[in-house]
Order: structure tokens, then C-alpha cells, then sequence
């Protein structure tokens, strides 16, 4: 995955597009309250319904419902692993300035 995304510079890419997703989603928000947004909306969803989309994504759905069974434990053990890592350097930490705390308090 390395070597991947040294060539195609994809991590730099996503946190790109995560910084500045807010920003653009204002932006549409803004876009959609105009006339020409309002008809582009209308537009989009009557083609998404008359054009069999919908069955297409309602189908992906149910692909993707069937396989989640599968997939969270694993990706909840490694949220969960994760979570407890980090509260274990906050807790190791937290302990490390405490005890320098009280070594300053008995050096007088």
C-alpha cells in the first residue's frame, strides 16, 4: 500500500479532500438555495428515479447489509484496540507527571 501511494499520492489526496469537504458542502448547500439549484435537485433525483438507479443502489444496499455481518467485528476490534492504546497513553502519561509532581514536591 506503501509503494501505491507513493506513486499515486492518494493519502494526501483524501486528507485534502477531508479538509476541505465542510467548506465545499457549504458551498452546495448555498448552490441548492438558488433557482438554478433548485431545478438542477429536481432534475437529479427525477433522472435517479425514472432512469432505474434507484434499484441499482437499492441493490447495493442489500449487497453491502450481507456483508457487514462480516466485516464490523473486524473493523470494531480495531476501533476498539485502538481506543484502548490511546487511553493507555493518556493514563501512562498522566502517571509519568504525576510522579515528576511529586519528585519537585520532595526536592526542596
Amino acid at each position: 500500500f506503501r509503494a501505491l501511494d507513493r506513486r499515486t499520492g492518494l493519502k494526501s489526496r483524501l486528507r485534502h479532500f477531508q479538509a476541505e469537504l465542510p467548506r465545499n458542502l457549504r458551498k452546495l448547500r448555498a448552490f441548492r438555495g438558488t433557482p438554478l439549484g433548485q431545478v438542477l435537485s429536481f432534475s437529479l433525483a427525477l433522472w435517479f428515479l425514472l432512469s432505474g438507479a434507484w434499484i441499482w443502489a437499492l441493490n447495493l444496499f442489500f449487497g453491502l447489509s450481507l456483508l457487514a455481518p462480516l466485516v464490523a467485528p473486524a473493523l470494531l476490534r480495531r476501533l476498539v484496540e485502538k481506543q484502548q492504546q490511546a487511553q493507555a497513553d493518556y493514563v501512562r502519561a498522566a502517571s509519568q507527571q504525576q510522579q515528576q509532581q511529586q519528585g519537585r514536591q520532595q526536592q526542596p
